[in-house]
């Protein structure tokens, strides 16, 4: 089972899980109006942290994390410098504001800021740094999650955090899409976002069944799902996040859980997409709430956090009210409520969405409450699947644009992308091409990793937000994400499946593959288009990517005998090579 082992959280409402917690019964919120200045003319509504002294040799954003970090494994014995002890870093913008600086492009990099994280704190192995818009702290638990299940790892520590800065700050007011007040969710007059800071730490370990105690935390499933609607605006039907929830429920007992821990931004958008999905689910009769109230967006820290708090929610026998809600302002009923009410069951759901399409959600439940709510038992552990190549492509050093003149030329919409964006979608492209489609193929997922992520857009961006010539520009700035080449791919093709980001420092495929294998143990995911690809300017880029498949296991004539001392297997196993027969020593 994959069990929490400790957690923290480090808010502007309190240094710890108790003090938040304590801040949260009180219906105390952290947002504050911030007037404008030469840096951000405009005032806006957020919740951030008053000490902003970085630790030395460090920036603000890795300060948060490496102390956060500390004061998590002190309650532990995990060993950080042993090779299985794994570090996931949750963020979505991390040190952008060192691109304030010419000469600070490199140190921007998250996977560089992983990295200085990782040295401070004493771990060993390589960062893994999870980039997937405002649902990164959830998709940091699945693929926790499923990299524990696959052995990679013996521990995951996770952490989540993000500054609100100018960059992120400008970039939603250039979208109008921060309210001018503290926000509220799910209500008639909701106007938009406040942004938030916070820092979240997760500790998971899979341990035998046997192990965890019936009041532990247990991560029982989740799932990724990509709407493939628009890169930045959902789905209006919720079809992400249905399809998310639709993985995450399957023979679950609904009525056990506690809550559906919402995103609940308060975006006149967001909040009806989410009220469509969580209805299309059939959880119209779950209570529902959301903490955005309280801390605002907190961005790459979200999921962790509101994962937490809702975990202490369920340990105190609780349903946070959710903060600034009144009158209900989306299309089909749910039951939130601005008031605190008890709760015997001990299980929630937790739901996110983000740019690029992007959506999750995670199934947690204490040991004890699973007979309830899993009538028929935990599936069996999945293993790790074997994937074979249908097709790669490489690409580098050439004109993009010539390229997909020559080769598509009927979706102008590749004009408006960034680099990595145009070079994500021909390398797609070309790579589909090459695998001969025939239409029938079942959708796969895409999971793609890259070092500069989308460096070259962020300072495009942040050359519009000079303090001399401050015009933020919307066009640009929902392409700062790393995770919209993913986006822009399903969209093209119609995928709802899987899109996940993630930085690395180098191209590394033994890497990158214990990750993707690891996300192919979802049940419903049988294709995969993986692989790397960066674009750190213009002028330089690559890609390199592979379609494989599962080797689905079809058994038409079995037997077994027993030679040299050794079992021999032969079965007749169909793919799209032709069957013929295999032998298998065991």
């Amino acid at each position: 089972m994959i069990r929490v082992l400790t957690r923290h959280i480090v808010t502007p409402l309190g240094g710890n899980l108790a003090a938040n917690w304590e801040a949260l019964l009180a219906g105390q919120s952290a947002l504050r109006r911030y007037e404008g200045n030469a840096s951000l003319p405009e005032p806006y509504v957020a919740s951030k942290f008053d000490d902003r002294t970085p630790l030395p040799g460090h920036t603000l954003f890795e300060t948060w994390v490496v102390r956060a970090l500390r004061d998590a494994l002190a309650q532990t014995a995990v060993d950080t410098a042993s090779p299985r002890t794994l570090f996931i870093l949750s963020s979505t913008k991390g040190n952008i504001s060192l691109l304030e600086t010419d000469s600070a492009t490199e140190a921007a990099l998250l996977p560089v800021a992983a990295a200085n994280i990782a040295r401070s704190v004493g771990f060993t192995s390589e960062p893994l740094v999870v980039s997937n818009a405002c649902i990164s702290g959830v998709a940091a638990q699945v693929i926790a999650m499923r990299l524990l299940q696959a052995g990679s790892c013996d521990t995951a520590v996770i952490a989540g955090a993000d500054v609100q800065d100018r960059f992120i700050i400008s970039g939603f007011q250039s979208f109008k899409a921060l309210a001018p007040e503290p926000c509220r969710p799910f209500d008639a007059a909701r106007q938009g976002l406040n942004a938030g800071e916070a820092v979240a730490v997760m500790v998971l370990q899979n341990v035998p069944d046997n192990e965890v105690a019936e009041t532990d935390w247990v991560l029982l499933r989740g799932a990724v799902r990509n709407d493939a609607n628009h890169i930045s605006g959902p789905s209006r039907t919720g079809e992400g996040s249905y399809q998310a929830l639709q993985s995450i429920l399957e023979d679950v007992n609904t009525e056990a859980l506690a809550f559906v821990n919402a995103h609940g931004t308060a975006t006149p958008y967001n909040d009806e997409m989410e009220a469509k999905a969580i209805t299309r689910a059939g959880l119209q009769n779950v209570p529902v709430n959301g903490y955005k109230g309280y801390y605002g967006h907190t961005m790459g820290a979200a999921g962790l956090l509101e994962t937490i708090l809702s975990q202490q929610a369920v340990d105190c026998h609780t349903v946070v009210g959710t903060r600034g809600f009144e009158t209900a302002g989306v299309s089909l009923p749910l039951r939130l409520s601005a008031a605190h009410h008890p709760t015997g069951r001990q299980a929630f759901v937790k739901l996110l969405s983000g740019f690029g399409g992007c959506n999750a959600a995670v199934l947690w439940a204490r040991k004890g409450a699973i007979p309830e709510l899993l009538p028929r038992g935990m599936e069996p552990k999945p293993g790790l699947p074997r994937l074979r190549e249908i097709a790669t492509f490489s690409l580098s050093d050439t004109s993009l644009t010539e390229l997909y003149r020559s080769c598509v030329g009927d979706y102008p919409k590749f004009y408006k992308m960034d680099p990595l964006c145009r070079l994500g979608f021909i390398a797609s492209e070309l790579l589909l091409r090459k695998a001969a489609r025939s239409g029938q193929e079942p959708a796969p997922a895409v999971i793609l990793f890259s070092r500069a992520g989308s460096l070259c857009d962020d300072l495009r961006y942040q050359a519009t937000i000079k303090p001399d010539s401050f015009f933020p520009s919307p066009a640009i700035f929902v392409y700062t994400l790393p995770n919209i080449v993913t986006g822009e791919i399903c969209i093209r093709n119609g995928w709802n499946t899987e899109s996940s980001m993630f930085l690395l420092p180098r191209k590394d495929w033994n890497r990158m593959l214990s990750v993707v294998r690891a996300a192919m143990m979802d049940a419903h995911a049988s294709r995969v288009l993986c692989g790397w690809v960066d674009a750190p300017d213009e002028d330089r880029f690559e890609a390199d990517l592979r379609l494989l498949q599962k080797d689905f296991f079809d058994y038409t004539d079995f037997q077994i005998r027993i030679h040299n001392g050794s079992i021999e297997t032969t079965a007749q196993i169909p793919d799209h090579r032709g069957s013929q027969p295999r032998r298998s020593q065991a």
